[in-house]
């Protein structure tokens, strides 16, 4: 009863918070944010298992850029949580098919430069090497490769590690929601305070994990 009473009230809520959210006195500062993919999203979902402050209150939503192309169906959803009295936050790919949508909502002010994480190319390759194929073996994909042969590919051929890993025989597009879960596992070790480790908070997903630590 407690729960359906609530489902009850929260667009009551919502409602409330958008009206009151001009006045100083209400007005409560709360961030969310959005990712491209499904992914990213389990990704921040298994590292709130780890009680860390800077993620148990973090509210994560995916736009879902494989399915929502068009930048004005993007545009609709943040406006949405911007009326709610959201600050919104947001990730993308730069792997050539999102920049495009990225510089056409920063350019209409739907986002502040500032609030927006770009990856050179995507959240796997974001991953160091490490720690991807220490993910890789735990979901038991093949290893047909040494770390130095994919580094030096990456290095050659300047793409992202999925294409790197498909020349290996290796392709990680139908397990990339098992290798994020399993990625954040790992970081959510004890032993493993990456916060702490400069080799790691250096590496592109350290620094979007800094992002994300920022927000309000």
């Amino acid at each position: 009863r407690i729960f359906g009473n609530l489902t009850r009230i929260r667009d009551t809520l919502n409602s409330l918070s958008q009206n009151l959210r001009q006045i100083p006195a209400f007005k409560s500062e709360r961030s969310i944010l959005f990712v491209e993919g499904w992914a990213e999203k389990a990704f921040f979902d298994k590292l709130k298992e780890s009680h860390l402050s800077q993620f148990l209150d973090l509210i994560v939503e995916c736009y879902d850029g494989q399915g929502n192309r068009r930048s004005k169906r993007i545009s609709m959803l943040l406006k949405r949580y911007s009326e709610l009295g959201y600050t919104i936050y947001v990730q993308g790919d730069a792997d050539g098919k999102d920049g495009d949508i990225f510089k056409g909502l920063i350019d209409s002010g739907h986002i502040k430069p500032e609030n927006s994480f770009v990856f050179e190319y995507d959240f796997e390759t974001s991953i160091p090497i490490a720690l991807l194929i220490r993910a890789m073996r735990q979901i038991g994909l093949p290893i047909n490769f040494k770390p130095t042969e994919l580094r030096e590919t990456l290095r050659k051929r300047s793409q992202s590690i999925g294409k790197a890993l498909l020349s290996f025989g290796t392709d990680i597009g139908p397990h990339k929601v098992a290798l994020a879960i399993v990625v954040a596992e790992l970081l959510n070790h004890p032993y493993f305070t990456w916060w702490n480790d400069d080799r790691f908070t250096q590496t592109e997903l350290g620094r979007f994990l800094e992002f994300v630590t920022r927000m309000p």
